[in-house]
């Protein structure tokens, strides 16, 4: 698709889709990708894992500063190995996929600072400004010039220009977006006959050979070429549009329906083959007040936004084919301000699951002050002396094994000295 009026699209129809600039290196497919492919979910603002995968619960109403008032430890449940906290949307989460997922406890984030956090929790690393997240990055290594590769809806997507995010605004007029020479998305009404639209076509093309002929700079060379890469991948975007559904979520809740919009458009790409990774979002975390109400209700929400994620990606055969990483900037601390809220705290959860993961696990803890515990890092049980605080780096180091893109340029490029856990993705 020619790249200046795919923009234009955009614009006219007020879709919002920023398309990738500048790869470097360029990649040289632009044929559909395969998998495997990753979506990184951003849970903005600071979760708060003793509401639901490390619960804690008091022992008595009179307890002085509980861990979490919503309940009673005695009443903490169980979903195959999994615990969680009875509250909200927990139970028929847990209970429908605690056997696809992995639980990662205890784990220390090392700020509470909400973008340090953010970018350590989805990159591996916090201290080196603009590092790429782990979806870009493995965008990059795959097939970084499709049209979409790297698609995003927010959260942590730097992306170091390996690769540039495409980031969906309303998600309702992007199959408009993959029929350039329509004149809606659901007419068959065209601006120009097939055979002008052809010619047209054929002459841009050879005039961007004869512009990318021309280049000298290196960086010239790898615009022009992206430039045609992208003319070149309107088939792929139009496969795109034969695979979202005919009707996009529409749910009472505008947060969840958000999010459900967002997953049928990721694994729509991944299904057509024009995306490799993306980032989904939901916010509303930073409960510093009234955190029991406003936290059970957007984790809820968040639930029932991956319940749908999930079952979308097993709806459009993609369950052997698709990695999942949850997390947030961190977690929240074990007692309340005066404000009823709970503020920043260094330990958190994440959640995984996807191809070769063994799910329905629980690895680290966390005591009960919600202080994380070290781990062995080959048994990756729980020690009292000596073994390793479980940070992000390992978790990424671990995924980017997982992933076989340890040893890629880029990932040596963005290193994040983390050790690998052999038995952690397992």
């Amino acid at each position: 698709m020619d790249r200046r009026h795919f923009l234009k699209l955009s614009a006219l129809t007020g879709v919002g889709l920023s398309l990738p600039m500048l790869p470097r290196p360029l990649m040289a497919s632009t044929e559909p990708f395969a998998g495997p492919y990753v979506i990184m979910v951003n849970a903005t603002g600071g979760w708060d894992p003793t509401s639901f995968c490390d619960p804690k619960g008091m022992q008595s109403e009179t307890e002085i500063n509980p861990v979490n008032t919503n309940y009673f430890s005695g009443d903490i449940a169980m979903a195959g190995n999994i615990p969680y906290a009875p509250i909200g949307y927990n139970e028929t989460f847990f209970n429908k996929y605690h056997q696809r997922l992995l639980i990662m406890n205890g784990i220390d984030v090392g700020t509470s600072n909400h973008d340090t956090g953010r970018q350590t929790v989805f990159s591996g690393r916090g201290d080196r400004t603009a590092f790429p997240s782990l979806a870009a990055l493995y965008s990059a290594t795959q097939a970084g010039t499709l049209p979409m590769s790297y698609l995003s809806f927010g959260g942590y997507d730097a992306s170091a220009e390996l690769v540039s995010p495409a980031r969906v605004g309303d998600v309702g007029d992007l199959r408009l977006l993959a029929k350039p020479n329509h004149t809606s998305a659901t007419s068959s009404d065209t601006y120009h006959s097939d055979y002008a639209y052809g010619r047209i076509r054929q002459a841009v093309l050879a005039r961007l050979q004869r512009v990318q002929s021309r280049q000298g700079l290196s960086q010239h060379r790898t615009q022009s070429a992206f430039l045609h890469g992208a003319r070149l991948g309107e088939g792929i975007l139009q496969e795109l549009n034969t695979h979202l559904p005919e009707d996009l979520a529409d749910l009472d809740d505008n947060s969840v329906q958000q999010f459900a919009r967002q997953a049928q458009v990721i694994v729509a790409a991944f299904k057509s083959g024009a995306a490799v990774s993306a980032n989904a979002v939901m916010g509303g975390f930073d409960t510093h007040g009234n955190h029991n109400n406003s936290h059970t209700l957007q984790l809820s929400r968040l639930f029932q936004g991956l319940d749908y994620l999930y079952e979308e990606i097993d709806r459009q055969g993609l369950s052997d084919l698709v990695y999942v990483v949850v997390g947030s900037d961190f977690g929240r601390t074990p007692y309340y301000n005066p404000n009823n809220g709970k503020d920043h705290w260094g330990t958190s959860s994440m959640m995984a699951s996807g191809p070769g993961i063994t799910g329905n696990r629980v690895v680290g803890a966390s005591d009960a002050g919600f202080n994380h515990l070290n781990i062995d890092p080959t048994t990756l049980g729980v020690v009292s002396t000596g073994g390793l605080v479980l940070e992000p780096k390992h978790i990424h180091a671990s995924l980017r094994a997982k992933l076989g893109i340890a040893t890629h340029a880029h990932s040596q490029a963005f290193e994040v000295f983390g050790q690998v856990l052999p038995g952690l993705f397992a």
